[in-house]
């Protein structure tokens, strides 16, 4: 299934449908077959940070949430852009009171790195070196790198590329860590950038709540490291555009012979030029859009690693092409459907074959519309924004539970332009939790006394 184009809303019309609870929306139409004891089996990818927990407490109607929705016949697996491996999210679930049954496994931004990075079998990471300047955590705990065969560099002369687990420290080649400042990580990107060397970053996210205060994440080195003319590839949610336009440029000229019979020059149409967000000038030319295809043209030896984020740019782009649709010959329009989903969201098709669903039987909830919800518009499934989580402070959230105003939500997904199906205050059925300062609120049972 392919990702809907996402369209600018019109002030008046209502483009989610705002609940007060998970019950409320597990009752919908889309969910529910019979009263919510024996609705409809769906899969829930859940984000960890923002949704189930703060990274130092659980939330409130968390784990009560969880046991109904399992008790009901759905799957759940957690979604995260966490460094950490998908054993380790388990773990630490585990700790913050959670039973790790209740989901059919974790899935990590971290996890798909390690991969990647162990069976090299992508045409990409099997360019990679083996030694790297490893940026990581100190505080929050070092991420092991054991098993990858990598070496550990502090030296950029010697670093065939970057590996970002954490904005905290640098490793460094005994094994242990070198707590650093964030302004020192970037100036050693600034050195790496001029050695034009390839970043990995294992979690994109710019922040992420820890017990209610943000804290800046390995997405922010990656957009600077962009903006210093660095090659990214981003590993979890959202799967850059940027890998799907490379992808297909690369597919449509080694194609373009066989499906086309003529060079990939002679497809290109009239020059659209856009401002990435990194700065630079990207022309784009675009030869159609439908709903369920999509077929790209662009100039020989185009170089788009620097395209940073999906949102308006997308958008501006599919928007402008449609004056090109009815000068386009039906037999120069390369349908590149299974293309276009294999470069989609690997963390969400993993999620799906892991539960043995298909995107229509699907919900993602998040409290991040960059990561989360926009994550889910482009992989085509359907999303609950949580607007308790890092947005809480924009939308002007001050209480546990407290019910957002659409107004601001519609303005807020407008602004990052990722558009949530559903919105809820909270992960929680019971409204019982409602209206607690954000920084104070009690446990919804015994189960744990004191949290580790």
């Amino acid at each position: 299934m392919m990702p809907r184009c996402s369209i600018s809303p019109s002030s008046d019309v209502q483009l989610f449908h705002t609940f007060n609870g998970i019950q409320q929306l597990s009752q919908t139409h889309h969910f529910k077959v019979l009263p919510i004891q024996k609705f409809v089996k769906i899969a829930w990818f859940l984000d960890q940070f923002g949704v189930l927990h703060d990274g130092k407490q659980r939330y409130p109607g968390a784990i009560s949430t969880l046991e109904k929705l399992a008790t009901s016949g759905a799957k759940m697996v957690i979604i995260s852009n966490s460094s950490r491996r998908s054993s380790i999210t388990i773990e630490k679930m585990k700790s913050l009171g959670f039973d790790p049954s209740l989901f059919v496994g974790a899935i990590t931004s971290g996890e798909l790195t390690h991969q990647y990075l162990l069976r090299r079998d992508d045409a990409w990471f099997a360019k990679l070196g083996r030694s790297c300047i490893h940026m990581t955590w100190s505080d929050r705990g070092a991420i092991s790198l054991e098993g990858l065969g990598l070496q550990v560099v502090d030296k950029v002369e010697e670093a065939e590329f970057i590996l970002a687990h954490g904005t905290e420290a640098l490793g460094i080649p005994s094994g242990a860590v070198l707590p650093m400042k964030l302004e020192d990580l970037e100036k050693i990107l600034g050195r790496c950038a001029a050695k034009n060397i390839p970043m990995v970053i294992a979690n994109p996210d710019f922040v992420t709540v820890e017990a209610r205060a943000l804290r800046v994440m390995p997405g922010a080195l990656a957009a600077k490291y962009e903006k210093l003319g660095g090659e990214v590839k981003w590993m979890g949610k959202p799967d850059k555009v940027t890998h799907l336009l490379a992808s297909l440029f690369s597919v449509l000229y080694e194609a373009s012979s066989t499906l086309l019979g003529q060079d990939i020059d002679e497809l290109l149409l009239p020059w659209l030029t856009i401002r990435t967000s990194s700065g630079c000038l990207l022309p784009i030319a675009m030869c159609t859009i439908h709903l369920q295809e999509l077929a790209i043209a662009a100039t020989s030896r185009v170089q788009c690693t620097s395209l940073l984020t999906v949102g308006s740019e997308l958008s501006t782009i599919l928007k402008t092409t449609r004056k090109f649709q009815n000068e386009i010959p039906p037999e120069r329009v390369v349908s590149l459907h299974d293309i276009c989903w294999q470069s989609y969201q690997i963390i969400y098709k993993s999620a799906m074959a892991m539960v043995g669903v298909d995107a229509s039987d699907c919900i993602a909830v998040g409290d991040s519309l960059h990561h989360d919800i926009k994550g889910a518009n482009v992989a085509g499934i359907q999303s609950a924004f949580i607007t308790g989580g890092i947005h809480a402070n924009e939308l002007g959230l001050g209480s546990f539970g407290e019910v957002a105003d659409s107004s601001s939500v519609q303005a807020l997904a407008s602004k990052y332009d990722a558009h949530p199906s559903y919105v809820l205050p909270a992960f929680s059925c019971r409204t019982s939790h409602i209206g607690f300062p954000i920084k104070e609120f009690p446990l919804e049972d015994d189960k744990v006394s004191k949290l580790g």
